[in-house]
């Protein structure tokens, strides 16, 4: 089989506390010299033999590679992310397969379009591996990073995000805080409220952009219907779906099927994180 197929194991070469309820993890992957390499956007299979009494596996964002090493951002949400923020240490060892996913960066045409990259909560992850490679890369097509979080205690990964986009020749980032305070918003230069996609679109001449949308199932159809309902082509939209298989008690549940047709019908490429 392919090798990104192949169960290894690999070590935490670090980890650091992101924030109350994220943690990133650098593993030290045995096969970087064999697999594909990762394209920004792909994410990993995590594999734990006994969480809660059965296996389990997740799929978690690459956020970032640096050699032979590759970053997840895990926010507790569930059973198998809360085993991983309270027993991995640096050192212990998670099997993994990957890279997978079809959601990744397009290679820059000779005339480049804009890059739209929308992203809630802890779908920031795509954003931030987004960013990296197109640093790397010296890429100077324009961006608008548009990001969604509660408030001022959820802001992941943003400052990497903040620093990545001061990097790029072109680039334009705006932030949306819904449950804040307007005093908060102005500390971290936020608008406070959800953001008018498609009002965006027309700002910053954006309506022929590649579009990324990252996050919840609510979030990601959402923006996406604003998104068509602008005209944005439906070749130019990929969309990525957070969520865990098994949801809370008194969380409503999710009806996966509907959400997997719309989204294919309405976008170019789609991956499920569940």
């Amino acid at each position: 089989p392919p090798v990104a197929d192949w169960p290894r194991s690999a070590s935490v070469a670090s980890r650091e506390h992101v924030s109350a309820e994220v943690v990133s993890f650098w593993l030290d992957d045995p096969l970087a010299s064999l697999r594909p390499a990762v394209q920004a956007g792909q994410h990993l299979r995590v594999h734990l033999a006994d969480v809660a009494g059965a296996p389990a596996w997740r799929a978690y964002t690459i956020s970032g590679v640096d050699g032979r090493r590759l970053r997840i951002s895990v926010k507790r949400d569930g059973v198998l992310s809360t085993h991983l923020h309270e027993t991995m240490a640096m050192g212990d060892v998670l099997q993994i397969t990957g890279p997978f996913g079809h959601v990744v960066l397009p290679v820059a045409s000779s005339i480049p379009k804009p890059l739209l990259l929308v992203s809630a909560g802890i779908g920031i992850t795509p954003t931030v591996a987004m960013l990296r490679e197109l640093v790397a890369t010296n890429d100077r097509r324009p961006v608008l990073v548009v990001h969604v979080a509660r408030d001022e205690t959820q802001l992941e990964l943003w400052s990497e995000v903040r620093d990545l986009v001061g990097r790029l020749d072109d680039a334009q980032l705006i932030l949306h805080l819904t449950r804040t305070s307007s005093e908060a918003c102005a500390v971290h230069g936020a608008i406070s409220g959800r953001p008018d996609i498609a009002d965006l679109l027309v700002q910053f001449e954006a309506s022929d952009a590649d579009a990324f949308v990252c996050g919840p199932p609510a979030f990601l159809r959402d923006t996406l219907a604003s998104l068509l309902v602008s005209g944005i082509d439906p070749e130019r939209l990929h969309a990525e779906m957070f969520g865990s298989p098994g949801g809370a008690r008194g969380v409503p549940s999710v009806d996966y099927a509907k959400l997997r047709a719309f989204f294919k019908i309405n976008a170019r490429a789609v991956d499920f994180r569940n």
